[in-house]
């Protein structure tokens, strides 16, 4: 009966560390974020292009190109920056951590987010996507984003990924992403971007619910 009772500890002991095993492996294995970092970057590739833009615009008019010629910025660099799940990612959590309602909905596809605001219970959209932002939040700050894009077929990835959220409370969260990727060809250039299709009701249940199905 000891002898069953050790070999019962042991097989327990033995279970443990094998799960302690797979879950270092993975964190070690994710990608990972720095937010805050990244939420300045964002702020200034944003403002790089605004500037573009502003020089691009102040140029036509001076130049007195009208409606009929053809005006367009597009910024090589830090379009392909945001090309990625990554950037998707990145985006999306810059949205939160600045409460900024206008980046939050450009990241989610037009058709999701849309339902989800009709559905929100406001006539007010604002008061929607901050509660949105609020819920995703859960009122704190996100610190740091480890994330692992899932692998598909012969080794390929998946337009889907697991991510973890680190909050200032250093507590976390893990939720799953899908994303769409978009491509266009704009007058000569190829125009290609990840939109996330997970719709943010469904980022918050996951909040709430503790975590990954």
């Amino acid at each position: 009966m000891k002898r069953k009772l050790v070999l019962a500890s042991i097989g327990a002991w033995m279970l443990i560390m094998i799960g302690l095993l797979i879950f270092f492996s993975l964190d070690e294995e994710a990608d990972s974020i720095n937010i805050e970092q990244a939420s300045a970057d964002t702020l200034e590739d944003m403002q790089t292009v605004m500037n573009q833009e502003e020089d691009l615009y102040k140029w036509a008019d001076e130049e007195k190109i009208g409606d009929g010629g053809h005006i367009h910025l597009h910024n090589d660099e830090v379009a392909e920056k945001y090309n990625s799940v990554e950037g998707a990612i990145t985006f999306l959590f810059t949205a939160v951590r600045l409460k900024d309602e206008d980046l939050f909905i450009q990241e989610f596809e037009p058709e999701s987010l849309s339902k989800d605001i009709l559905n929100g219970g406001s006539v007010n959209n604002s008061d929607v996507i901050m509660d949105f932002i609020q819920a995703i939040s859960k009122d704190q700050e996100i610190t740091d984003i480890k994330y692992n894009q899932k692998e598909g077929v012969l080794g390929t990835y998946k337009d889907e990924a697991a991510v973890k959220l680190i909050y200032s409370d250093q507590s976390e969260t893990d939720i799953n992403l899908a994303f769409k990727h978009y491509s266009s060809n704009n007058h000569g250039d190829d125009l290609s971007t990840y939109l996330i299709s997970t719709t943010p009701s469904e980022i918050v249940s996951q909040i709430e619910e503790g975590g990954w199905d």
